[in-house]
């Protein structure tokens, strides 16, 4: 048995890396280079997607209700003066940027939300 065939077998070495990658990963449906300065402007983004989002603090940080869970009180918190649109919910304990925030309200995958955002179709 050749050493390549054997790295493939047990899962370690460059060569298995690759022929995972290449048959999980297509190149045909890769995301643009500049994706993420396509990605839309996180005050407007969360303006549209949260109905009740309050003002934004001096710091940049708006109170909503979080639609991840049943939430009866303005437990998220999204920063709508930074590009990447951090959030932070104090019921559920979700947290992340713009893009997870998507994901998680959305349920797709990181490729499908990207191409979403930037107004792309999957």
């Amino acid at each position: 048995m050749s050493a390549q065939r054997k790295a493939a077998g047990r899962g370690d070495g460059a060569a298995a890396w690759k022929h995972l990658y290449s048959r999980n990963h297509s190149t045909a449906g890769s995301l643009p280079q500049d994706w993420r300065g396509r990605l839309p402007n996180p005050a407007s983004y969360y303006a549209d997607a949260l109905p009740y989002l309050l003002q934004p603090n001096a710091t940049g940080w708006a109170q909503a209700k979080c639609p991840l869970h049943d939430d009866t009180h303005a437990s998220l918190s999204v920063n709508v003066a930074t590009d990447r649109g951090g959030f932070t919910c104090f019921a559920c304990g979700a947290k992340g940027d713009l893009l997870s925030f998507h994901m998680q309200c959305t349920g797709l995958d990181f490729r499908a939300a990207v191409l979403d955002l930037i107004g792309l179709r999957p």
